[in-house]
C-alpha cells in the first residue's frame, strides 16, 4: 500500500526532497505545508497536527537548524513517520546507520559504521568517512 506524505516548508529545499520522494516511488500523494501558504501548499505548517488522519508520513525540508529540530520534533510527537530519504545515487554502507527524517542528497557517500542523527540534512556529494 502506498503511503501518503507531508512535506513540511515549501521553499528551495523542498524541491530536492520531492524530487527524491518521487524516486522512492512509495508515495500515493505528496502536499507541501508552509507557514507562507502559496498555489503549491495545502496549509500552514501547525495544520500537521489535524492533517494525522489524511497522511501517515512527514519529513522536514526547512533548512533552519533550530525551526527543523521543532518540526522534526513536533511530528513525532503527533505519530507520524518520519523516513530516511537518500537519492538513488547516494552510496551508503550497510553498516551504517541513519536517523530518522535525514535527508541524503546525490552523490553522498556514507561509509562503514557510520552513524548519522535524525533529521540531518546530507549535502550533495558529501563524503562521511568510516566509523564517524
Amino acid at each position: 500500500m502506498k503511503k501518503k506524505l507531508l512535506i513540511l516548508g515549501a521553499g528551495c529545499y523542498s524541491s530536492v526532497v520531492h524530487e527524491i520522494a518521487l524516486s522512492t516511488g512509495l508515495y500515493a500523494k505528496i502536499d507541501f505545508l508552509d507557514d507562507n501558504v502559496s498555489d503549491g501548499t495545502i496549509g500552514k505548517l501547525m495544520d500537521c497536527e489535524k492533517l494525522i488522519n489524511d497522511y501517515n508520513c512527514a519529513i522536514v525540508a526547512i533548512g533552519d537548524v533550530e525551526a527543523r529540530n521543532y518540526w522534526l520534533h513536533k511530528l513525532i510527537e503527533i505519530g507520524y513517520e518520519l523516513p530516511i530519504f537518500a537519492h538513488p545515487s547516494a552510496a551508503i554502507s550497510p553498516s551504517a546507520k541513519i536517523g530518522c527524517g535525514t535527508i541524503v542528497e546525490p552523490l553522498v557517500t556514507i561509509q562503514a559504521n557510520v552513524t548519522v542523527g535524525i533529521g540531518c540534512l546530507v549535502s550533495s556529494g558529501a563524503v562521511i568517512k568510516h566509523n564517524a
